[in-house]
């Protein structure tokens, strides 16, 4: 006769709780569906991206580094350079404006590039006609250019044939020193060689080169490359040149800042699944730890028949991987599909990318399934082990303590419903602790949300009037000028050997005597020199200090003496006397390179300006980071404020199922819905406040620290800014969103029945 196989009893609890739980599991599992979707979207199209850039090295033949002389190299230069086991070639560029019926710009326009640097062809073709030009993708998009269209450059009319993405240029950086690239007003762009050859503009004397037998870490790559470059500027000096930039490819910004920028994504995207996933972990804990003590009785009932304790923990223990993995199954879908597209939206919006397939990424599968479901089971294993380690008869008897006699807490006389209020926190402090969590991680990330807009927005409105003057006007030879104001000086580009940054560079200006925009400078003497705010503020710098810096190119370093503070916003700059400078530096006494002015100089050949800071160099990098991060920052507070109220929904639902014998009895002694709900809605209203100011502290103290970190990464400087009145819109709409849970809360104390109480009565 066959055996009758008897199904498991707690198997069909599952369904019931899932039924009766129904509006807790769907949060949660919201919450994980849509944070693991955008990780899994950031692991594919990140993933797929990178590998596409790395790739790009060897399709489209990036370069090695680049290096820039006065002039043309001559012939003997270029044979002692092809000596030195690289592959040489010209890259020439010439520098124009362009407009596009939006804005005015600057392009870098180069002949078309067959044999390095080579650009992928996003739309459109390359030029073929000399009044056609094919310019940037990013860039065009950002200006509402399309293919077909017709731009000035240079003052000369000229249509648009393709958009392309450059090789070399996939962060579109004017100057590798500048703190962040400028899509908006700068672009890169190529002609036909008849085309480039036929511009006025002077040309831009840059040479790539290729190893022959590439470095195989950057370490290496560094010995080789200032080999390279102490042979190049020794050799063009001999030959009456001038090195005026050297540029390795692991140095270069314009071709690493966009790989390293999407590795960093990665991994913050993966912290904050690890973060979310181990409060949702605690969420389920705390409830389940409420569920066990609620059927206490029926679980020692189970225990004394024959349970172990292994299958209850098993029981307890698979609604939250049930939901876990579901969330996870729709998750990673969503993630492959639509918010893929999301990500690659984001990533073409701030950098000029080729063409790149989707891959499969077994890392996203790690992070956004493996992980999810370790965390979740170690967290809840660990709660629940401790849970169930009573025995059968403590079950019973509904004692699941370790202590010998519980004893309440005294609290201080004060009115009794305050106390009451009071003795409500103290009960369900597990779950409020885990509320205090939840708010204080979201308000960190709204914290962010709301204070990165802010801090470039104030940037915008406050570095203008930092500027020493209005325009920066750089020559690349001395030569006089009648604008109004006008104030020569010399500058040159210095490096720091210490610090917080290393290698980071530093303007070193000569100021003429009784300067109109630098004042004080007469009262300098010797190795004196003033520093710039934003020099002072990154590297810690304080009046009497000793600065050392080094020459860029050559092994010279030249040391200084901390005299005073002057303005200059994020710039990192040193000031002394021209004079002093022309001495410190070797120049003639009477030496200049640049015109401090209120006013554009216009009165000199554009050939012989090197380049002209103004107001828009200032704050490029406020303008990019807000074009590319702002609307994405306004949606995420948003997503902020909801996760809070969701997270809020969750915790305040267990707290009032826990005590749902403790309503039921109060209503029996006649209280109505609102007294109770007083009650319990103002003890978790007072831990809300609590959590949200404690957030607030938190969130200020951590992401200071972040800030700093991140600006010590990149040149420049600017600090971290969030208006008091930020904060409180922060405070008051996390409330709000507290207070839209409460109306829930109210509808869920007003259903509780009078006979619980008696029903759970012993």
């Amino acid at each position: 006769m066959r055996k009758r196989t008897i199904s498991n009893p707690l198997r069909k609890r599952l369904l019931r709780e899932l039924k009766t739980d129904f509006g807790k599991y769907f949060v949660i599992f919201a919450f994980l569906v849509i944070t693991i979707g955008f990780v899994s979207g950031v692991y594919v199209a990140n993933g797929s991206m990178l590998k596409t850039s790395k790739e790009s090295f060897s399709r489209y033949r990036i370069e090695s580094g680049h290096f820039a002389l006065d002039h043309a190299a001559d012939g003997g230069l270029l044979s002692t350079l092809r000596n030195q086991r690289i592959r040489l070639y010209p890259d020439f560029y010439k520098m124009l404006s362009e407009k596009n019926g939006r804005r005015q710009g600057r392009v870098r326009v180069y002949a078309v590039r067959r044999q390095v640097n080579k650009a992928d062809v996003m739309a459109g073709r390359l030029p073929k006609k000399t009044d056609e030009i094919a310019i940037d993708r990013m860039h065009a998009n950002n200006n509402g250019i399309a293919v077909g269209d017709r731009i000035r450059i240079g003052g000369r009319k000229m249509k648009v044939t393709g958009l392309v993405a450059h090789s070399d240029y996939s962060a579109l950086f004017e100057n590798n020193t500048d703190p962040m690239f400028d899509a908006i007003n700068f672009d890169v762009a190529v002609v036909t060689a008849e085309t480039f050859d036929a511009l006025p503009q002077s040309t831009h004397y840059n040479y790539a080169w290729i190893y022959r037998g590439a470095p195989k870490n950057d370490n290496k790559e560094k010995v080789r490359a200032d080999k390279l470059m102490n042979t190049i500027a020794k050799e063009a000096a001999l030959s009456g040149n001038r090195l005026t930039d050297f540029v390795p490819r692991y140095l270069n910004q314009a071709i690493n800042f966009t790989i390293d920028d999407m590795g960093s994504d990665r991994t913050m995207a993966g912290i904050m699944l690890d973060i979310l996933v181990v409060v949702l972990a605690f969420i389920f804990a705390v409830t389940i730890s409420n569920t066990v003590t609620k059927e206490s009785a029926a679980i020692g009932t189970l225990r004394a028949s024959g349970y172990s304790r292994g299958e209850l923990l098993r029981h307890y223990l698979t609604m939250p991987l049930i939901v876990t993995l579901a969330a996870a199954a729709v998750g990673n879908a969503l993630g492959y599909t639509v918010l893929k597209g999301v990500i690659e939206g984001m990533y073409y919006n701030s950098y000029s990318l080729p063409t790149f397939v989707p891959l499969i990424s077994s890392d996203a599968f790690v992070m956004t399934t493996v992980v999810p479901i370790i965390l979740m089971m170690l967290i809840n294993v660990a709660v629940l082990a401790q849970k169930l380690s009573f025995s059968p008869l403590a079950f019973l008897r509904g004692d699941l303590t370790r202590k010998q006699k519980k004893r309440a807490i005294r609290l201080p006389r004060i009115r009794f419903i305050r106390r009451f209020r009071l003795r409500i926190i103290l009960q369900n402090l597990p779950g409020y602790l885990v509320l205090v969590l939840g708010i204080t991680f979201v308000m960190l990330l709204l914290y962010l949300a709301t204070g990165f807009p802010s801090t470039l927005r104030h940037y915008q409105q406050e570095a203008p009037g930092t500027m020493i003057a209005d325009y920066q006007t750089i020559l690349k030879a001395p030569v006089l000028t009648a604008t109004k104001g006008a104030e020569v000086f010399s500058m040159t580009e210095l490096e720091t050997v210490s610090g917080v940054r290393k290698g980071e560079t530093i303007t070193a200006y000569g100021i003429a005597p009784h300067s109109h925009y630098v004042s004080a400078i007469g009262r300098l003497k010797g190795r004196e020199v003033y520093l710039s705010e934003g020099f002072r503020k990154k590297f810690g710098y304080r009046k009497g200090d000793r600065v050392t810096l080094s020459a860029k190119y050559e092994h010279k370093r030249y040391h200084f003496k901390v005299a005073g503070f002057t303005k200059g916003g994020s710039t990192m700059a040193v000031f002394m006397p021209n004079r002093r400078f022309n001495t410190v530096f070797g120049y003639d006494t009477n030496h200049f390179n640049g015109y401090f002015s209120n006013r554009k100089v216009k009165d000199i050949d554009s050939r012989l300006i090197a380049t002209t800071i103004d107001r828009g160099g200032v704050t490029k990098i406020s303008r990019q980071l807000n074009h590319s991060m702002g609307n994405y920052m306004l949606y995420f507070q948003y997503a902020c404020v909801v996760a809070a109220a969701l997270l809020i929904y969750l915790l305040t639902k267990l707290i009032i199922e826990r005590n749902t014998s403790a309503i039921s009895m109060v209503k029996i002694l006649g209280y109505k819905d609102r007294e109770i709900a007083a009650l319990y809605l103002i003890a978790t209203t007072w831990v809300i406040v609590l959590a949200e100011l404690i957030g607030l502290l938190v969130a200020g103290f951590l992401i200071r620290l972040i800030w700093v970190a991140y600006i010590n990464t990149m040149d420049g400087w600017f600090s971290f800014y969030m208006p008091s009145s930020a904060q409180i819109k922060m405070f008051i709409a996390v409330f709000a969103g507290y207070a839209a849970v409460t109306v829930l809360d109210f509808r869920r104390i007003r259903k509780i029945p009078m006979d619980t109480a008696l029903k759970n009565m012993d």
